[in-house]
């Protein structure tokens, strides 16, 4: 694993293709998991994932202003 914060230094730290790749499918392995547990009745009543992963930019562009307010 590379090192950074996880060893106490706050360098960024930076990931290669292989491990973003890597950390990509874990997520999409344990997304495509957690959505075959949902039983099909209660699915209805989820947030799409389109309007979901939608969302994120949005948040960190508010994440950004508030920080860049502060400095």
């Amino acid at each position: 694993m590379p090192h950074g914060i996880l060893q106490g230094n706050m360098d960024m730290t930076y990931y290669g293709a292989k491990h973003m790749a890597d950390s990509f499918r874990t997520v999409r392995k344990n997304t495509v998991t957690l959505a075959e547990e949902i039983p099909a009745d209660h699915r209805a009543q989820l947030m799409p994932v389109r309007r979901l992963l939608g969302i994120v930019p949005h948040l960190t562009r508010q994440r950004d202003a508030r920080a860049a307010a502060r400095t």
